[in-house]
């Protein structure tokens, strides 16, 4: 091998390791490509729309385009709706009091019955502690008399 070859050979690893432009200008192609061939992005495309159109309603005077709205129609319609709705509410509220009346005598019946159950179990209670304090009564009477005999 030659001197001639090895500076060669050195020559070019430099330009492999340290020449970067090849790589970069590939690179900055590759995206310049990418970015113009796709004809801007969808993104890029809809905010320059909103920026003309933002543009557009600035310039224009309010004025301008109220003259052309039907506040009358609008206002009509908007009270129909709230008249409808007025009724609606009022349909609402009676039957809603209806529903509340039938439950509340729903309630107070459960409530009577639950009262006159309870009144049943109280007399029953009774009725056995009666039963047992008779019994009591009785054996202890007896008791007495066998404790008398003896």
């Amino acid at each position: 091998m030659s001197f001639a070859n090895i500076i060669k050979d050195i020559g070019t690893i430099y330009q492999r390791l340290f020449d970067h432009q090849p790589v970069l200008q590939g690179e900055c192609a590759y995206f310049y490509h990418q970015f113009e061939g796709n004809g801007r992005s969808a993104e890029f495309d809809s905010l320059l729309q909103s920026s003309h159109l933002l543009n557009e309603a600035v310039d224009t005077e309010l004025e301008e385009r109220m003259k052309n709205v039907p506040f009358e129609k609008i206002n009509a319609k908007l009270e129909g709706i709230s008249a409808m709705i007025g009724r609606i509410v009022v349909k609402g509220q009676s039957t809603h009091e209806e529903y509340i009346k039938s439950m509340q005598e729903v309630r107070e019946k459960e409530w009577t019955e639950f009262e006159a159950e309870l009144a049943r179990k109280r007399q029953e209670m009774e009725d056995q502690t009666e039963a047992h304090l008779i019994d009591f009564k009785a054996q202890h009477e007896k008791i007495e008399k066998t404790a008398v005999r003896l």
